[in-house]
C-alpha cells in the first residue's frame, strides 16, 4: 500500500469504533510505520480516558482503608 490508499482506508473505510483503532495508529506514527503488539497494547489504556477515570476512582476507594497515615490521600492536593 501507498500513502494514497492508507489515506483513503483511514478517511473513507476505516470506522473509528473503538479506542484501539486511533490509538494504533498513533503509535504505528510515533513508532515511524512499526510498533509491537506489546508497545500498542500499552498504549491504549493511557489514552482511554474512561479507563483512566475508573482507575483513579478505584485508587481513591481502595487506597484510603490501606494508606492510614500521614501520607494517605489529600483531597486538597489530589495525591497521595
Amino acid at each position: 500500500m501507498n500513502f494514497e490508499d492508507y489515506e483513503d482506508f483511514i478517511q473513507r473505510r476505516m470506522r473509528m469504533a473503538h479506542i484501539y483503532q486511533p490509538v494504533m495508529l498513533i503509535a504505528l506514527l510515533e513508532g515511524d510505520g512499526t510498533a509491537s503488539k506489546r508497545q500498542i497494547a500499552r498504549a491504549i489504556p493511557d489514552r482511554d480516558e474512561s479507563q483512566i477515570e475508573y482507575y483513579e476512582k478505584r485508587v481513591i476507594a481502595f487506597g484510603q482503608p490501606l494508606l492510614k497515615s500521614p501520607l494517605g490521600w489529600s483531597g486538597a492536593s489530589r495525591c497521595y
